[in-house]
């Protein structure tokens, strides 16, 4: 990562976290109780909403999470039909990453984790989702291995942790409002 005249650091996504990881291509079947099965559905507006998610069996779950368990704070979002969407993986949430879903988990001590959602909501992030997008015939798509590639303007911690709680403040008196 470099740094620029403010004493920014510019990267990747691939700077900031170990990999990005995608669920299975598939969908198990749904259940009315259990572990949340976390669909595009499931994010509106930064945020994960539980009455938008199925739930999954623990059978299911174990093959679920095979490649990855979401964990507090990581970044979850869609790379397929509606790209942009993202959200954090609120505290205590058991679930696992269903179709066209996928996750980064970024190093904390390179970036708050809630500055890095509202930097990927940013219309920063949402220019390099638009020029990475690979329009298919059916629906609109992102490569895992661009997504790596996006570029990222990281803040000193101080910095990021403001930008991260004015959003945070303001995020939540939207919907209060709402």
């Amino acid at each position: 990562m470099g740094s620029n005249t403010n004493g920014w650091q510019e990267g990747t996504i691939s700077d900031i976290c170990d990999d990005i990881y995608d669920g299975p291509h598939a969908t198990p079947q749904k259940i009315d109780e259990g572990p949340v099965f976390l669909s595009i559905s499931s994010l509106v507006n930064g945020r994960i909403v539980l009455s938008e998610s199925a739930h999954l069996s623990e059978k299911d779950f174990v093959k679920w999470t095979r490649r990855i368990t979401p964990q507090h704070e990581d970044l979850v979002f869609s790379y397929e039909t509606r790209l942009g969407e993202a959200a954090l993986i609120p505290l205590g949430l058991r679930c696992c990453l269903g179709r066209r879903m996928a996750l980064i988990r970024p190093h904390r001590e390179k970036l708050d984790p809630k500055y890095f959602l509202y930097y990927f909501l940013s219309p920063v992030l949402q220019n390099e989702i638009e020029r990475y997008t690979i329009h298919g015939t059916t629906v609109e798509r992102l490569a895992l291995a661009d997504i790596r590639k996006f570029r990222v303007i990281i803040p000193g911690q101080a910095e990021c942790m403001l930008v991260a709680t004015a959003a945070t403040t303001a995020s939540a008196a939207v919907t209060a409002a709402a």
